[in-house]
């Protein structure tokens, strides 16, 4: 196999993450969309400035992914759930770039590395269960998740029900 395969292959097996509090994670799964809360400067992604999907600052909406596992973890304080996506699946369908927000030109905290990738425009990702590898949740986080399900007596009202059922779901 040549390198260029290989590199190719591993490409092809990565995960994109998104790590989100519970109460954000229980709402995604039921509107099964991540939605495009942010915005990126398009000129910092190669991105000519477009009329179309920018805005009067030249901001594209999108949505906020990592390459890393632990720094999605991370941002939840590791109480929290992360959303395991299928790169090349992502990539087939949205336009996805690399962002570094966090650059070291004094702007930002020097030295923190997000490798974040950015999923430009403003519908978000849907459906998401298109894309979706894996659900990661901490085992304290679900814990508390289920003790707050059980508060409601019809547990169809239960605010985390479609989070702590779903198929996908990883206690961590």
């Amino acid at each position: 196999m040549r390198y260029a395969e290989i590199i190719s292959e591993k490409v092809n097996l990565a995960y994109l993450y998104h790590g989100t509090d519970c109460d954000n994670a229980a709402r995604i799964i039921y509107t099964n969309k991540l939605s495009a809360f942010s915005e990126h400067m398009s000129v910092h992604m190669g991105l000519p400035f477009d009329h179309h999907t920018s805005n009067e600052f030249g901001n594209v909406a999108g949505v906020c992914l990592t390459r890393s596992k632990y720094f999605a973890h991370e941002w939840t304080s590791n109480f929290g759930v992360v959303f395991v996506l299928d790169q090349s699946k992502l990539r087939a369908n949205h336009l996805v770039r690399p962002y570094l927000y966090y650059r070291d030109d004094g702007t930002r905290a020097a030295g923190r590395r997000e490798a974040e990738e950015f999923v430009i425009g403003k519908d978000g990702i849907s459906p998401l269960d298109k894309y979706l590898v894996a659900i990661e949740i901490s085992r304290r986080a679900y814990q508390e998740c289920i003790a707050d399900n059980e508060d409601y007596l019809d547990p169809e009202d239960a605010r985390y029900t479609y989070l702590t059922n779903h198929p996908l779901l990883k206690i961590i």
